[in-house]
C-alpha cells in the first residue's frame, strides 16, 4: 500500500567483512563502476543490499531526486502540542507491513529497525471516500486495538450471521489463493509449495494455464465463489474487504486483475487487518532504507549521487556502459539496473530498442497524490453526512455503490495521531490510469480538491496549513489482455539486455515488500 505502505542505525562492522572486488566477466574496458544503479527507492536500495551480500563493492546509485525513499517519504515534523513541541511522523508514502513481510523483516533486523502497531482504528481518525459506500466502519471503544483496514462491520460484531459470512468467505478465499501455485520448472507440474501470491514475479504465473488471473478482481471473486457454492454475501463481503487495495491507489477491482491483488490481498493480511495486528517501521520505511544506503556506503560498498539528473546512456553489450549527466560529468559501469518506474516518458535518456519501447509502452501508471496539512483534526469529514458519500451505479439489478476512480476525489483521509494537540491530517488521493507522468493540470485539480474541502476554496488558507504535497508515479501495471499476451514473459527477457537490468513494482506488485522481494531475486537470478 501506498504510502499506506513503512533513526538511522549502522550494522555491526562484523556484518559485511572485507569483500573482495569482483569483476564482470565481459569487461572489454575498465569501467568506474561494476554496476550503476538509477533510482534510489525501495527497489534499488534493496538491490544495492544483494549486489553487497553477493560480492559486488563498487556500486553507484544516481537519484534524480534530493533525497534517499523513493515511494518511501516520511516527514519528521515538530507539531505544536499546547506550547510544547512534540516530534511526530507523518507517512506520505508507504506504510504498512504485516508478519509474513520476510524480506522487509530480515532486512530490518539486518540494518537495527523496530517495528510498531499500526492502529488507526480508533474512533473517527480514519475516513475514506471513494465515491463509494463506505470502506470502513470505525471501530467502538470496546475495540480499540482493531485496525481500520478490517472489512467487518464491526458495530455490528454481535450480529452472528455477519460473522459467519465473513469466516467462511475468508476461508475460501485462503483455499482458493492457496491452490493457484507455481509450475515446477524440471517437471512441468504444478508445485503445491509455491503458492503464485508468494512467487518474487509475475513471471511465474502461466496465463494459459489459469488465464482467469487476468480478470478484474472483482470477477475472479465473483466467479470462484459462485464455483464454490458460496452466495452474494460471501461475495460482496470479499469484494469489499478488497476496497483498502482500492483505496491506496491500485485502481478499482472492477479493472485491475486479479494477478495483482494476489501479489497483495494475500490471507495474512485479510486475517491481520480483521485482527489489528498490522505494524509499520518506526520512523516510517525511509528510515529502514536511509539506513541500509549510509550503512554501505560506509562501508565503501556504494556511492550514491542525490539530484543527479541522466541525459544520456550509451549502452552496448559488449562495452562499459556510459551515463552522461546533467552537470556534464560521465560515468562508466559494467552493468545498469533500472530502479524506478519502468514507463517510457520517463526512460527516454536509455535510448530504448524497439522490443524495450514495445514492451515499456504498454505499461500504465495510477497517479497518486498525499498532502500533509496543519489542520485541525475536528475537521474530519463525517462519513454519514460528507456530500461525497456513495455513488449508486443504476445501470445494474440490483443496484449496486461502485468504485469509482478517476474523479480525484480524496480515497483516504487520516489522522495518525488522532486528536493529539497540534496534529495533522493525511490527504491521499487516486487518480485513474494514464501513460504519462504527472501533469500541471492534474496537479491543480488534486489541490483545488483538497482547497475545496477542507478551506472553501481559499487558496491562501491551503497553502498557509500545508506541510508538503507529493504526486506519486504510482502502481505500474498493465491490462489483463496484456497480461494473457505474454507481457511478464516479454518483460523477463529483457533483463540483460544490453547489459541493462528491470526491477521495481511493475516486475511483481508496486509495495514496499513486493519491489524488494524482486530485487532479491533479479540479483540472485542475473548477477
Amino acid at each position: 500500500m501506498p504510502r499506506l505502505c513503512v533513526a538511522l542505525f549502522l550494522l555491526a562492522s562484523a556484518a559485511f567483512a572485507a569483500i573482495d572486488f569482483l569483476p564482470t566477466a565481459d569487461q572489454n574496458g575498465v569501467s568506474d563502476h561494476e554496476v550503476c544503479i538509477i533510482g534510489a527507492g525501495p527497489s534499488g536500495v534493496g538491490a544495492a543490499h544483494h549486489l553487497v551480500q553477493k560480492g559486488y563493492s563498487n556500486i553507484l546509485m544516481l537519484e534524480k531526486l534530493d533525497r534517499i525513499g523513493g515511494k518511501c517519504r516520511d516527514i519528521e515534523r515538530v507539531d505544536n502540542a499546547n506550547g510544547k513541541p512534540v516530534n511526530r511522523t507523518y507517512p506520505l508514502g508507504q506504510i504498512v507491513i504485516i508478519r509474513d513481510y520476510e524480506e522487509i523483516r530480515e532486512l530490518a533486523d539486518i540494518y537495527g529497525q523496530k517495528f510498531e502497531l499500526f492502529a488507526l482504528g480508533v474512533p473517527q481518525d480514519f475516513y475514506v471516500d471513494f465515491n463509494a459506500k463506505p470502506l470502513f466502519t470505525p471501530a467502538p471503544p470496546s475495540w480499540p486495538t482493531i485496525a481500520s483496514f478490517s472489512p467487518l462491520e464491526l458495530n455490528s460484531i454481535e450480529d452472528i450471521e455477519e460473522i459467519t459470512v465473513a469466516l467462511t468467505a475468508a476461508t475460501a478465499y485462503t483455499a482458493i489463493w492457496k491452490s493457484y501455485v507455481a509450475i515446477d520448472e524440471k517437471t512441468g507440474e504444478p508445485d503445491p509449495k509455491r503458492p503464485l501470491g508468494d512467487e518474487p514475479t509475475l513471471s511465474s504465473i502461466d496465463f494459459d494455464r489459469y488465464p482467469e488471473l487476468a480478470d478484474p478482481a472483482n470477477k475472479f471473486i465473483a466467479d470462484r465463489f459462485t464455483e464454490y457454492g458460496l452466495g452474494p454475501k460471501h461475495i460482496e463481503f470479499m469484494q469489499r474487504a478488497q476496497f483498502p487495495l482500492e483505496a491506496s491507489g491500485y485502481l478499482s477491482a472492477d479493472f485491475t486483475p486479479m494477478a495483482y491483488f494476489f501479489k497483495a490481498f494475500t490471507p495474512p493480511l485479510l486475517v491481520e487487518g480483521v485482527l489489528g495486528t498490522i505494524q509499520r517501521i518506526v520512523g516510517g520505511c525511509t528510515a529502514l532504507l536511509e539506513a541500509m544506503v549510509d550503512t554501505l556506503s560506509a562501508k565503501g560498498k556504494l556511492e550514491v549521487l542525490l539530484s543527479a539528473e541522466i541525459v544520456n546512456t550509451v549502452r552496448e553489450p559488449d562495452q562499459p556502459s556510459l551515463v552522461q549527466l546533467s552537470d556534464g560529468t560521465e560515468r562508466t559501469c559494467d552493468r545498469i539496473i533500472v530502479a524506478f518506474p519502468q514507463i517510457t516518458a520517463d526512460m527516454q535518456f536509455l535510448d530504448l530498442d524497439e522490443e524495450e519501447s514495445d514492451v515499456f509502452g504498454r505499461v500504465f501508471i495510477a497517479p497518486y497524490a498525499s498532502t500533509l496539512l496543519d489542520f485541525s483534526y475536528e475537521k474530519m469529514p463525517n462519513t454519514k453526512s460528507s456530500r461525497l458519500y456513495g455513488n449508486l451505479d443504476t445501470s445494474v439489478e440490483p443496484h449496486a455503490y461502485r468504485s469509482v476512480v478517476g474523479k480525484g476525489q480524496p480515497a483516504v483521509i487520516a489522522a495518525p495521531y488522532g486528536s493529539q494537540a497540534g496534529a495533522g491530517l493525511l490527504i491521499y488521493q487516486s487518480y485513474d490510469r494514464q501513460q504519462g507522468l504527472w501533469n500541471e493540470t492534474l496537479k491543480q485539480d488534486s489541490v483545488q480538491i483538497v482547497t475545496d474541502m477542507f478551506f472553501d476554496g481559499d487558496a491562501s488558507e491551503y497553502k498557509a496549513n500545508l506541510t508538503e504535497v507529493d504526486f506519486w508515479t504510482y502502481f505500474p501495471h498493465v491490462s489483463g489482455e496484456e497480461m494473457r499476451a505474454g507481457f511478464y514473459q516479454r518483460l523477463e527477457a529483457l533483463q540483460g539486455n544490453r547489459k541493462t537490468y528491470f526491477t521495481g513494482g511493475l516486475c511483481n506488485f508496486d509495495t514496499l515488500e513486493l519491489s524488494m522481494l524482486y530485487s532479491r531475486h533479479l540479483v540472485k537470478t542475473y548477477f
